[in-house]
């Protein structure tokens, strides 16, 4: 396997085992947000996770990209696991979706904050409403005032069902 994460390719089917640890590696990185290579490694890191959910090894993708979900979250982590837990939604692993968001919930920040928030809206969009409220009421009760603001905005999210 190639030292660099951004030309190292992937087989998500024949070769599971190295994918993870790509991953992995592509997980772990702790470059700054606007570093080229950090965004070449979360961006890396998203797309094997999609590789993933499309050959249905959805909680091998939770587990990847749950590794991002820490108190390093940026702006390139945050969209990653927004990517992610749209697709799997799209893919009605409504469950897998939410634990995304469950794991940010104690960490404090805004943009862990704003990607469950995101996170919620995708659930609006596929019109899962009782998870949007399930998200909205773990925000109300959180430590931090945008949190509890983020969750009142989702709280108001009315069933678009006919």
């Amino acid at each position: 396997m190639n030292s660099s994460t951004n030309n190292t390719e992937f087989d998500v089917i024949n070769h599971p085992k190295e994918a993870i640890k790509l991953g992995l590696k592509c997980a772990h990185s702790k470059l700054g947000p606007y570093n080229k290579l950090q965004i070449e490694s979360i961006q890396r890191l998203t797309d094997i996770c999609l590789a993933f959910i499309k050959h249905k090894k959805h909680r091998v993708a939770v587990n990847l990209i749950k590794k991002i979900c820490n108190h390093d979250m940026g702006p390139n982590k945050a969209q990653s696991a927004i990517t992610v837990a749209t697709a799997l939604i799209k893919n009605k692993q409504i469950h897998l979706a939410s634990s995304i968001a469950a794991t940010l919930l104690p960490l404090p920040g805004k943009y862990k904050m704003m990607t469950i928030r995101e996170i919620g809206r995708v659930f609006k969009a596929f019109n899962h409403i009782d998870e949007v409220h399930k998200i909205a009421f773990s925000l109300m009760n959180h430590t931090e005032t945008y949190a509890k603001k983020i969750g009142k905005q989702l709280k108001t999210i009315k069933n678009t069902r006919t």
